[in-house]
Order: C-alpha cells, then structure tokens, then sequence
C-alpha cells in the first residue's frame, strides 16, 4: 500500500462546497452495548455534507473475522448508494483519536482501486476543537451533476 494522503482540516473547510470533495464519517464504536448506533451519533454531530460509511456492514459477510475487504460489487454498490464515483476526492474521517477507521476505509478505497482518497489530519475531534462547523441533521446524498 502506498502512502495515505493526509487533508487538513482548513484546506478541507475551504472545499466545503465543491461538489466534487465527497466527506466521509467511517465511525465504528468497539465493543459497544448493542442500543449504541454509530449512525445515530452520526446524525447528532458531523461535518457538513457528510455522510456515514457503516463499516459494520461494509466487510466480508462469509468471514467470522471483523473488518474484512468486502467483495468489489459490496463496495461497487455502496458507493452508487452514497453517490460516489472514482472521479471524486474522497475525505475519510472517524470520532476516534487515532484515526484507524478513517485509515482503515483508506486503505480499502485504495484496494478497490479508488485514486483520490484523503484522511483527515486530526479527524472529527480536531475539526471540532478549532470550532469547525458540524451538523446536526442527515444530509442526503449530493446530486451528481
């Protein structure tokens, strides 16, 4: 794997509004309680124009082991769900203070052969410790244009 492209969060405040930049909350919450949604939180609190990625979900349903590369046509379908096509940049971000979910889809846009994916330097808890602005309700998917 080849090195993964960091965004800052300033350059990506500046993108907000191109239609291009697809923002992407990878949040997983280990071993939580099963009324414990990382989509609702999600929707409590995010970057504009985000949209949540349920990494969950988004894996190889036949292995027992977690997190696993899903098959091309999981990932392929996923991404005509959330509108995202292989000409977008994509900004991958999560809540925790490490980043590895937001590295850890990185990784998985690069294996399924996506060319511009970033993470975001910091993530969702630096965005917010220098007052970036959130949202508080679901977006929708951005219209391709």
């Amino acid at each position: 794997m080849s090195q993964v492209a960091v965004i800052a969060t300033d350059e990506l405040q500046q993108q907000l509004d191109d239609s291009t930049v697809r923002i992407v909350d990878c949040s997983v919450r280990m071993g939580r309680p099963p009324h414990d949604c990382p989509t609702m939180f999600f929707h409590k609190s995010h970057i504009p124009g985000a949209q949540f990625l349920d990494l969950d979900n988004l894996r190889n349903h036949s292995s027992n082991l977690p997190f696993m590369l899903p098959s091309e046509k999981l990932f392929s379908d996923t991404m005509k769900r959330l509108n995202i096509k292989k000409t977008d940049k994509v900004v991958l971000y999560d809540t925790g203070s490490m980043q590895f979910f937001g590295y850890r889809a990185a990784w998985m846009f690069e294996a399924m052969g996506h060319p511009n994916t970033f993470v975001l330097n910091g993530g969702f808890a630096k965005w917010v410790k220098e007052n970036k602005p959130i949202e508080s309700t679901a977006p929708t998917s951005k219209q391709a244009q």
